[in-house]
């Protein structure tokens, strides 16, 4: 694919020969053309529309309008534009793509090697949040050694997330590293506030790490979507943040659609008259101030001693509610769904992890007298949920066992957050 010539001139890979093609490249970067020159090339194409010569007129008329619309879009738009913007160049569809080929290379390299079978067993061992992702346990095959049944958004999750945990103690350092690079510019590339000014880095990193992944994997997996992933952050330049432009959400509506259908002989009008009935309930229980939506998990009330070990703001929050709690095994809070750390030991997803940025105190040394105030982040896990009643409101208390933040928590040389759940206060 000649990647090394989207480098500097004077890069080292350009020089390093052996290492790749056995050629010193001094090639440079192709030029984008522009609209008047793509259309030069291509207008004296003859087409003709359709599967046969005896299609109706009418049919080769409408086709040959929208070519010609289409035509004139290449005399208003930059070329790069107009490709961007109709075609897209999909980075879901490159991201699955460049997913399969990763870990079917490496799975065709491993097969049931030592290191093969442990990045298996740790997807199968992951437990992410509830909708999140597909049960990624259903997906790995330990007796075929292979990953199967993944869909669009499985593939961005494992190449945004869980590869930086299967390949943590497997393969190579120069190998594992080049992938997890790659993972990062994904990462990166997806983010919701995109940094213009680290674009001009991004797309240079992107050209390293195709580079020193040739220095691992075979000229086979260097197909033409694992090429487009250069274009990829001009495509952000011109049109915005990729998480604008997801079909992730259309499709998990279209599931939410199909679940609709109790009558496979009238789909539409199942989907229609059950849309309608949900919106009208919606409706009344916002209407109603006093209702409650359906959903909620039941719970059992527990007299609450005042004896207990509580902290002082607390039982000053106390004084005034009723004596009793409601204790709930899972609440939804602003839109995100906990649980307890009990309730969830026997789930495949995980819900009880917490975070909390802090004001704490930092000292050097135990002598340390000129303590530092700054944020710290905590990291734990909900024990009880309890809905305190004050009358007029209720509001939701959780109680968590929260990690030691040294030794608990760490970080790796990739930037990865390591937390010790064993290490709790």
């Amino acid at each position: 694919m000649g990647h090394r010539r989207w480098l500097l001139s004077n890069h080292e890979f350009r020089r390093q020969a052996k290492a790749f093609d056995n050629t010193i490249e001094h090639d440079q970067a192709l030029k984008s053309l522009n609209g008047d020159k793509i259309l030069q090339l291509v207008e004296s194409i003859e087409h003709e529309w359709g599967k046969s010569k005896t299609k109706k007129r009418k049919r080769i008329d409408n086709d040959e309008r929208v070519w010609w619309k289409k035509k004139s879009i290449f005399y208003n738009l930059d070329y790069w534009k107009y490709l961007l913007v109709r075609h897209q160049l999909d980075v879901m569809r490159i991201e699955k793509n460049v997913c399969e080929s990763i870990y079917g290379t490496l799975l065709h390299i491993l097969g049931k090697t030592k290191d093969g079978l442990k990045s298996r067993k740790d997807l199968v061992s992951i437990k992410v949040p509830y909708g999140y992702s597909s049960n990624i346990k259903n997906l790995v095959s330990m007796k075929d050694f292979k990953l199967q049944g993944l869909k669009s958004h499985d593939c961005h999750v494992l190449m945004q997330q869980l590869l930086l945990i299967a390949l943590r103690c497997v393969l190579s350092k120069h190998v594992k590293d080049a992938i997890i690079r790659f993972c990062f510019f994904f990462n990166s590339l997806c983010a919701t506030v995109v940094d213009v000014s680290v674009l001009d880095k991004l797309e240079t990193d992107i050209v390293v790490t195709l580079c020193l992944l040739k220095k691992c994997f075979p000229p086979s997996f260097f197909d033409i979507m694992v090429h487009l992933t250069v274009h990829l952050v001009n495509k952000v330049r011109l049109c915005g943040p990729v998480y604008l432009r997801w079909m992730y959400p259309f499709e998990r509506y279209t599931k939410t659609l199909k679940g609709y259908v109790r009558n496979r002989n009238c789909p539409e009008g199942c989907i229609a008259e059950r849309y309608i009935a949900e919106e009208a309930v919606e409706f009344y229980v916002e209407y109603m101030s006093n209702m409650y939506t359906v959903g909620l998990s039941a719970g059992h009330v527990q007299k609450l001693s005042i004896d207990k070990q509580l902290s002082d703001t607390l039982r000053w929050i106390l004084q005034d509610p009723l004596p009793f709690v409601d204790k709930q095994p899972s609440y939804d809070i602003n839109g995100f769904h906990f649980v307890t750390h009990d309730l969830e030991s026997n789930r495949v997803t995980q819900n009880s992890g917490v975070t909390l940025v802090a004001k704490a105190m930092h000292v050097a040394t135990s002598k340390d007298k000129n303590p530092i105030t700054c944020d710290t982040t905590f990291y734990g896990v909900i024990d009880e949920i309890w809905v305190v009643d004050y009358h007029l409101l209720k509001i939701p208390v959780l109680k968590c066992d929260w990690v030691q933040n040294r030794g608990g928590v760490l970080k790796d040389e990739h930037g990865s957050i390591l937390v010790d759940l064993n290490r709790r206060v």
